[in-house]
């Protein structure tokens, strides 16, 4: 039901952990190292590795990652209240094709991941997840691919294993929530995503404010099989899946200027080739649904100060999918982020989001009602490369069950960049 949303550009949990750094002039900071620049103060919590960062950036190698540990329990409803702690290490390299090898628009990029600790989402009961790392434990090479940009990087077209919610169907402004529905909406069926890319080709162009995208990827997660540890040989087809999943998307992004800020509208299309179980006995061969969405930021603090990135951001998403063979038939998201909310705080962000999911409305599918998830979580960030996420989530009506017990859930997320 969604990935990690700290990479939604192109890495799990990298650029969302970095601290915000003020924009100015003068002659560069002391280096991130013992000795020279206060520990506190690094951007990352390895530093400059007694400069072998900077030795690979000037090569153009480009070295990220980070940690990220949840604590979550029950604290009334649910199936039990017990506690839960798990927790996902992402190392990633990115490669410049242009300083590498004098190829103009070339990257390519290399993801791995570890993930380890019990699903908590699975104390809860209900459809919705609360932690966005909940997954199976395993050790992969995540993502790996080549990407080139054509025609002054208004054509963009990429190969390889790629995660499809960096690509598709993603919301920026979303970001600091840790809600698996705010990653990608749940109506999507076999999206391959955290845990499971896929291998797939991409292609993306960019006609001024507009922009539109297609993917073909992998589709064996719908017919059971992980494709994150699946290489390209398996992309055609094999013994085992010969399922693709598609998806397009279109949209317009603006910029804002005054108190009002950028945003983005789009909307997208998805069809899945794989045979799906009908709730009422028998088969599919495929299944389409669509989504849409938006995200404004509607204030800004301080819109004379380049780089300040203080400010108030909506979003809002809406969904549909095939209620006869999927648990979640419609969605719908809303949400906000503050920026900058106390005095002296900037770098700390408040958010909030509800979610409402229309289970299925078909009979054999047992569901009584709809389920409705609500999160406040507020982003701490301690140091530029470290973040304390305390977050609250409330469900009603789990699994669509209106005699059951509401869910409260109380985590605790602690980030940290390398």
């Amino acid at each position: 039901m969604g990935r990690p949303k700290a990479a939604l550009a192109a890495t799990l949990f990298t650029s969302a952990l970095i601290g915000q750094q003020s924009a100015g002039e003068g002659p560069p900071p002391p280096r991130e190292w013992f000795g020279h620049r206060p520990w506190h103060e690094w951007d990352h919590a390895l530093g400059d590795l007694g400069g072998l960062r900077t030795s690979l950036d000037d090569l153009g190698i480009e070295f990220g990652g980070g940690c990220v540990i949840d604590w979550s329990a029950p604290w009334s409803g649910g199936l039990r209240n017990r506690d839960t702690a798990r927790g996902l290490l992402d190392l990633n390299f990115a490669f410049d094709g242009e300083k590498l090898f004098g190829a103009r628009g070339l990257k390519l990029f290399l993801n791995s991941y570890a993930i380890e600790g019990r699903d908590g989402s699975n104390d809860n009961g209900a459809a919705h997840g609360t932690s966005n790392i909940d997954a199976p434990d395993r050790r992969q090479i995540a993502e790996l691919w080549v990407e080139q940009k054509l025609l002054d990087d208004k054509l963009r077209i990429k190969f390889g294993k790629v995660d499809a919610n960096s690509e598709f169907a993603f919301i920026e402004a979303a970001g600091n929530l840790t809600n698996p529905a705010n990653g990608f909406t749940p109506t999507i069926q076999g999206m391959p995503s955290y845990p499971n890319p896929a291998t797939s080709l991409n292609v993306f162009a960019y006609p001024g404010r507009f922009y539109a995208g297609a993917g073909l990827y992998d589709g064996a997660g719908a017919d059971g099989v992980p494709t994150g540890s699946r290489g390209p040989k398996t992309f055609f087809s094999d013994d085992v899946s010969n399922s693709w999943f598609a998806i397009g998307e279109a949209g317009v992004t603006w910029g804002g200027g005054g108190d009002v800020g950028h945003g983005r509208f789009g909307v997208g299309f998805w069809h899945h080739t794989a045979t799906f179980t009908r709730f009422s006995g028998g088969t599919d061969n495929g299944q389409s649904g669509a989504y849409a969405f938006v995200e404004h930021r509607v204030w800004r603090e301080n819109p004379g100060v380049e780089g300040d990135d203080q400010g108030l951001d909506l979003f809002l998403c809406a969904s549909r999918g095939d209620g006869d063979v999927s648990a979640v038939e419609g969605h719908v998201l809303f949400g906000a982020s503050w920026h900058g909310p106390l005095p002296g705080r900037d770098a700390d962000a408040l958010s909030f989001m509800v979610s409402h999911l229309d289970l299925s409305d078909n009979a054999a599918a047992g569901f009584a009602s709809d389920e409705t998830a609500f999160e406040l979580n507020y982003k701490v960030q301690l140091t530029p490369f470290l973040v304390v996420r305390p977050c609250l989530h409330y469900i009603t009506r789990p699994s669509g069950d209106p005699s059951a017990d509401d869910v409260f859930v109380g985590m605790l997320r602690v980030e940290a960049n390398f």
